[in-house]
């Protein structure tokens, strides 16, 4: 870019955006630093299924279970065994059969819970067609407690009546239980109601529990605390014993081991903690837009002539947007830009430091991505992010752009000039649907059209399972290091940008289109990454690296293997005449 003003604003606009960016960010670790508090809940039922299994009274199998860890049970409301209305006033006695009340929680066992010095979360089931007078009462009786968990497969107040719940919790100082995965109907929009006052709930189904190992379930307890912001972890029991012990030990074990894990990682047992509310105002997300008009400013210079008067208007534009489309528009230009800005047309051609070279313009691509992923995080940096319930839109579009651009631009680039040319780009279709294909290409083209559709069709909230192959290889990796990279990054991104980076330094052009096409998923991961911010912004930023590393370091085997095989070739061949 020439004009000097408009490099002045981009560089005033970027240095104070990424500064205020950086405090939020500042603010937002020391949020989740703070917000370390995990509720270990066991569910009433189980432990009575124990006590009896094992002959021993209840009271006693509490105690030992908060000896091991455990600080709260999770108890569901009695029914009563018949139609009885009286129980709640104002019901007309014509609608007698639209409602099945329940006898609350049983006083009973509220005693023995107590008793046994452990806290209750009260689990509530939802009335047939109950209206706001029966939602009042079942929350004001359970008033005296923090922390609400709805029971069986409906919300309360599911289906006509989530603002009126969501309203009786507010004013009774009532946290949500929001069940992570429960699919239980009406969650979502009730969640959407509480204005981010709920605490996060993840469980194992007993089901599931018993086809797993003890190691395998403390994992992911502590995967669904540390990575994705879970403060009540409901613990099932185990309903079948280790080899060698009593159902009794078999549970207290795994309570402890579970404990013990989540004390290693920086946790306290107690009330589940939630995320303290962070400010970023209006005007400060708006100085913040400045820098993703920025980059947009930059990105845009390479596909068409850019003025001072067109910048000004951007600046402009990008200052009035919503967060939420600042952080969509920040997710898709700096992962293209970064890897546009790194490819000159003009180049040298260089051999000597190749690798370096290439290694070190895969982590200048990475670096230039992460101030994207910056301004994304404190973007969105509030409380109903920070616990999960709202989340980044327009996945599919930040996931697929980016490739798009840095797939049309260095194919229509023309090969000695930074600027596209429609007739260039004809005659290199041409060329190309003309070009011999050998099968080693077809096959490389094959793998990387499937990984990309795979990569897309795996994105977002709802898409294809988790391979076998993948499980195994994801559960290797989290077996080896704390922290997991993405498969994407390390595996197909990073590699194809060291290979694309090798193709360009050595004189390459004419497919370098094609392997920075598949490059370009690695900084879109990355940035995509920060777009959890239900994740702490540290262990992103750990995972980020280690991708990063483990990306280069494979990449650069990949060359050299193929270096290798250069040279040993010819010989091969040789033997074989």
């Amino acid at each position: 870019m020439k004009d000097k003003n408009i490099v002045l604003l981009i560089t005033i606009a970027l240095l104070l955006s990424i500064a205020l960016s950086a405090f939020v960010l500042y603010k937002r670790i020391a949020v989740e630093k703070a917000n370390n508090s995990i509720e270990l809940s066991a569910d009433f039922s189980d432990i009575e299924r124990l006590s009896t299994i094992q002959g021993m009274p209840v009271s006693i199998v509490l105690m030992k279970l908060r000896n091991a860890g455990i600080s709260a049970v999770a108890l569901t409301e009695d029914l009563v065994s018949s139609y009885d209305l009286n129980l709640i006033s104002g019901i007309d006695p014509k609608k007698i059969n639209l409602y099945i009340p329940s006898k609350g929680l049983s006083p009973s066992k509220l005693n023995i819970i107590n008793g046994a010095g452990l806290r209750i979360i009260p689990r509530l089931r939802n009335s047939l067609n109950a209206g706001n007078a029966v939602i009042s009462k079942k929350i004001k009786d359970v008033s005296a407690y923090d922390t609400v968990i709805f029971a069986e497969e409906e919300v309360l107040g599911y289906p006509n009546y989530l603002r009126e719940t969501a309203k009786a919790l507010t004013s009774n100082k009532l946290r949500y239980g929001y069940v992570e995965f429960g699919k239980q109907k009406g969650d979502s929009a009730l969640a959407s109601y509480m204005g981010g006052n709920l605490a996060k709930v993840h469980s194992i189904p007993p089901d599931e529990l018993e086809n797993m190992s003890r190691e395998e379930a403390v994992k992911r307890f502590i995967r669904a605390a540390r990575e994705r912001n879970i403060r009540i972890l409901y613990v099932h029991l185990f309903q079948y014993p280790d080899s060698g012990k009593d159902l009794l030990s078999t549970n207290l074990s795994f309570v402890n081991g579970l404990t013990k894990e989540l004390l290693g990682n920086g946790f306290v047992i107690g009330k589940a903690s939630m995320p303290q509310k962070i400010s970023v105002s209006r005007t400060e997300k708006s100085l913040i837009g400045l820098g993703v008009a920025a980059g947009a400013i930059l990105l845009l210079h390479y596909f068409v002539p850019v003025n001072l008067y067109i910048s000004l208007a951007m600046f402009v534009l990008f200052a009035l947007l919503s967060s939420k489309v600042l952080a969509l528009l920040s997710a898709v230009i700096f992962p293209a830009y970064a890897v546009i800005s790194m490819f000159p047309a003009k180049k040298e051609q260089f051999i000597a430091g190749l690798v370096s070279r290439s290694v070190s313009t895969v982590i200048y691509i990475a670096a230039i991505s992460a101030v994207g992923a910056v301004f994304i995080a404190s973007l969105l940096a509030d409380k109903v992010h920070m616990v999960g319930i709202d989340a980044f839109s327009g996945v599919k579009i930040a996931l697929i752009l980016p490739l798009i651009l840095v797939a049309s631009y260095f194919f229509l680039r023309k090969e000695d000039e930074e600027k596209l040319d429609i007739k260039t780009s004809m005659l290199k279709v041409k060329e190309l649907l003309n070009t011999n294909i050998k099968i080693s290409h077809a096959v490389i083209f094959l793998i990387a059209a499937a990984c990309g559709a795979l990569f897309i069709l795996r994105s977002g909230n709802f898409g294809l399972p988790v391979l076998g192959p993948e499980k195994y290889l994801r559960g290797l990796l989290e077996n080896l290091m704390v922290i997991r990279p993405r498969t994407k990054e390390f595996l197909i991104g990073y590699p194809a940008l060291i290979l694309g980076a090798v193709y360009y330094f050595k004189g390459g052009n004419k497919w370098l289109w094609f392997w920075l096409s598949i490059g370009v998923l690695a900084p879109v991961s990355m940035v995509n990454s920060f777009c959890h911010i239900h994740t702490p912004v540290l262990i992103t930023l750990v995972r980020s690296c280690v991708g990063l590393v483990i990306g280069i370091a494979l990449g650069l085997s990949m060359y050299f293997l193929y270096v290798i095989w250069g040279r040993v070739r010819p010989k091969i061949e040789e033997l074989i005449r």
